[in-house]
């Protein structure tokens, strides 16, 4: 028999041996399977927590396998690596580091903000002057995307003052009967 897993359809009840169970990620039933084929792989995503994300499904999934395990993934990557050892440390220690030289999250902080594309610049030149005159950070990283995207990252130090500074601005922008800005902290995706 086939079962069929997927968020909307939960495979309920006891399943014989000689089965097969076809799941979508999160939606396989936690059994002693014989064998485990991953196929969705780590570039199946690509926000900043595809990796990490895709490693936890594995070993969690490759957990249930009493049997084989197959991947299908690049031979050369880190993660397949650190499923075949059963050690994630390693490769989540390389990726904070790798992020951490990169000032990306977890290692700092990150907002992103979308606005209205003819206002973009306004709002971008008065966060620029709100720098300068000390209500925010001077040390923040602020970069006009485009497209009305305004992106800004910040030391773990001054997050909470930035945080209260967009929340203040954003009930400006209310009071005055302006749109709120789209605003998100630590976004998966950088823009």
């Amino acid at each position: 028999r086939i079962h069929i897993a997927t968020a909307d359809k939960e495979v309920l009840g006891p399943i014989s041996k000689n089965s097969m169970v076809l799941a979508t990620v999160g939606a396989a039933p936690i059994l002693d399977y014989s064998t485990v084929l991953i196929l969705e792989g780590v570039n199946s995503g690509a926000d900043m927590r595809s990796e990490p994300r895709f490693l936890s499904t594995a070993m969690r999934y490759a957990a249930m396998a009493k049997g084989n395990l197959i991947i299908v993934e690049r031979p050369e990557s880190p993660l397949v690596n650190a499923i075949i050892k059963w050690n994630p440390s390693l490769f989540m220690k390389k990726l904070y580091e790798e992020l951490r030289e990169a000032s990306l999250p977890p290692s700092s902080r990150h907002a992103m903000l979308k606005c209205d594309v003819k206002e973009s610049d306004r709002i971008f030149s008065g966060l620029l002057a709100s720098m300068r005159e000390g209500r925010l950070p001077s040390d923040i990283k602020m970069h006009n995307l485009g497209d009305g995207m305004i992106s800004l990252f910040f030391s773990h130090k001054v997050a909470e003052s930035v945080a209260k500074f967009l929340y203040d601005y954003q009930k400006q922008r209310s009071i005055s009967g302006k749109k709120p800005l789209n605003l998100r902290i630590d976004p998966y995706l950088l823009g």
